[in-house]
């Protein structure tokens, strides 16, 4: 569910909290797996659902966890197949 609504505590209610008390709203550290689950493309269409959702309903921000830099050492023990790398698809969602 891109903007899930189910819930007392769902990102839907709460952003219409946020927006109704005229606060800033944003998503922080959103992860989704890509390899045994889906691929890095299907990760990229999910990720593209909810950042879009999330903005067609007044949201601020969208933070996609976590960025891996090999040359770099960025992200050390990222795991689950979360990490976004160059080339990955969800980069050009971020365009």
């Amino acid at each position: 569910e891109a903007l899930p609504a189910s819930g007392s505590n769902s990102i839907a209610g709460d952003l219409a909290l946020a927006n109704e008390l005229q606060k800033p709203f944003f998503i922080g550290e959103a992860g989704i797996s890509a390899g045994n689950e889906r691929t890095e493309e299907q990760r990229a269409a999910l990720f593209d659902a909810k950042i879009t959702a999330l903005f067609n309903n007044e949201g601020d921000g969208y933070l996609i966890w976590q960025w891996e830099n090999d040359a770099q050492h960025y992200g050390e023990g990222c795991g689950g197949g979360t990490c976004i790398t160059n080339n990955d698809p969800v980069l050009e969602v971020l365009g």
